[in-house]
């Protein structure tokens, strides 16, 4: 596994958002979730980008 990953409750604890606010995002297709049996993940990387509000697709500034 990733170590990126992380479970969604250990996310939200992380960066001080609620899990319902990661599943909205996800469902908003703003950050991807992993779903492995029983459990849901979600890139770290990704979800701190998200909250601070830069495009993961998007390529770096200055290329």
């Amino acid at each position: 596994m990733n170590v990126d990953l992380q479970r969604i409750s250990l996310a939200a604890k992380q960066v001080g958002i609620s899990k319902p606010t990661i599943y909205r995002a996800a469902k908003a297709g703003s950050i991807k979730l992993f779903k492995k049996p029983g459990m849901t993940f979600v890139s770290m990387a990704e979800l701190q980008g998200w909250i601070a509000g830069v495009d993961p697709s998007a390529p770096p500034k200055g290329t």
